[in-house]
């Protein structure tokens, strides 16, 4: 009976039609990330200039992301989703109709456009993940993987087409002028978008609820003051000290990254390591602090779970979006590196995509047998390696082959993160964690676009994926961590 029922809810309508929005969404999205920096580039645009406006975008998302359950109860889950899809219908006409650059960036900005990566819908992404979720804890554990799992895959899949369909402008410049293409692929991520609009228009629920403190919140909340577990100062400080330790590791890095050439110019050849080295010292370091502190484990294991628990959102967040720096401006670097054209950008990313769908659908009957959190860390550990070869290998087929497993293995472990975060206890968003978000998704999806180009303008093609990989395995093992501690009796 209870097996019969939660299939149902995986398959509820709301479910579906959820899953047919990502799906049309991501077909846009995946479009925008392929095109838009080869856009602009087609116009002229450098590569500093590029990253500058596709850093504006990720500030603009990451701005709207961590507001997003605020503008939520201001507007309800399904009207909220359906402004900024109609929002992002208006961007896209913009880009096929005008060349003005403020216009195009204003639209780029809006819109998230070139910044959805990931697949994971940008500022939609929190509130589609509750409104999921709030099927996912009404079943067992194996169709709450299921929900999020093929939900993951059906964005993948519309990552894939749209990268197909971002390849048209090299088959188009046969008949049309290059603007030309670029305009009427962007129409075509016009029609698509209002579709999606129009879809989640369909989608029954989703209506805006006054706040109100449920049961289950209000025995939290008086079990925690009772026993004094969550004190609002302890997970201030918390919150306050790992801001701190991230932006001191990221200001050490840049410094150290930044100046190597004229500190050290005989190793110049070296500077890619030095994010490697941060990573291998810090792990070194941590292992030599467990194993001096186990013996008072047995006495003190309390005082270690409660920074876990307090520390979990925060490392939600930077694993998040340390798995997406290494695919940011994928085709531009493509672009760069091999000369490659459009078309084969749009294969080389789409096959990409598809192997993400193809591994988030077979992440669901791993973490069904191993757990989402064991699964999800050997796929990241395996997608980092990946990584750091990627920029090795001297021929384009090489690596669009790494590109896959890279994007593949990173991407596909979404729906088991997705199902940790949605599934977990709820904790009220202070305003300390509010500006640790903004502050790590501009160091992190804000400002990465702009460095990145400006590396790739100075033909430094390996030290980007070495500082991607390097953050991406180092956030993994945090995760890692943070939740094996969590999940110990």
């Amino acid at each position: 009976m209870v097996e019969g029922k939660s299939s149902n809810l995986s398959s509820h309508p709301t479910v579906r039609r959820l899953q047919q929005a990502a799906l049309l969404r991501n077909v846009c999205q995946g479009i925008a990330a392929v095109d838009v920096s080869l856009y602009l580039q087609s116009l002229g645009w450098h590569g500093l200039a590029i990253g500058g406006v596709l850093a504006a975008s990720g500030v603009v998302r990451s701005i709207l992301t961590v507001f997003a359950g605020e503008l939520q109860q201001l507007l309800g889950s399904k009207r909220y989703i359906l402004v900024y899809e109609l929002l992002a219908c208006i961007a896209a006409l913009v880009l096929a109709i005008t060349t003005n650059a403020l216009a195009m960036c204003f639209a780029i900005g809006i819109a998230g456009f070139g910044r959805g990566h990931s697949g994971s819908g940008g500022p939609i992404a929190p509130i589609e993940r509750a409104w999921l979720g709030a099927y996912a804890r009404r079943s067992d554990e194996r169709s709450a993987h299921a929900i999020f799992g093929v939900h993951a895959a059906v964005g993948y899949v519309g990552m894939g087409v749209g990268a197909l369909i971002a390849g048209l402008p090299s088959l188009l410049k046969l008949w049309v002028p290059s603007t030309e293409s670029y305009h009427i692929v962007f129409a075509l991520t016009t029609l698509t978008s209002l579709f999606c609009a129009w879809t989640i228009a369909r989608v029954s629920g989703g209506q805006r609820k006054p706040r109100t403190r449920t049961n289950a919140e209000s025995k939290r909340a008086n079990t925690t003051d009772k026993e004094g577990r969550e004190p609002a100062t302890e997970a201030s400080l918390t919150e306050w000290m790992g801001l701190l330790q991230i932006i001191g590791l990221v200001a050490i890095v840049s410094l150290l990254t930044w100046h190597w050439q004229t500190w050290f110019p005989k190793l110049s050849t070296l500077r890619p390591l030095i994010p490697v080295a941060m990573v291998v010292v810090i792990m070194g370091g941590k292992w030599t602090v467990d194993n001096l502190s186990s013996r008072h484990r047995s006495t003190a294991k309390f005082a270690s779970q409660a920074p876990t628990r307090l520390g979990s959102p925060l490392v939600n967040l930077v694993n998040s979006v340390a798995v997406t720096l290494s695919i940011t401006m994928t085709s531009f670097w493509l672009s760069v590196r091999f000369h490659a054209s459009e078309y084969v950008i749009g294969v080389v990313v789409a096959a990409s995509y598809f192997a993400a769908g193809g591994v988030a659908l077979l992440n669901v009957r791993i973490a069904n047998r191993f757990g989402a959190i064991r699964t999800m860390v050997y796929l990241q550990i395996i997608g980092s390696i990946t990584v750091f070869a990627l920029p090795l290998v001297p021929w384009l087929w090489t690596a669009a082959c790494l590109n896959l497993f890279a994007v593949g293995l990173n991407l596909g472990s979404r729906g088991s993160r997705s199902m940790v975060m949605a599934t977990g206890h709820k904790r009220l968003r202070s305003w300390q964690r509010k500006v640790s978000t903004i502050v790590i998704l501009t160091l992190t999806t804000g400002a990465w676009p702009a460095a990145f180009g400006q590396m790739m303008e100075e033909e430094e093609f390996v030290l980007p994926f070495f500082l991607a990989g390097s953050a991406q395995l180092l956030s993994t093992v945090w995760f890692r961590n943070r939740y094996t501690q969590e999940s110990t009796p």
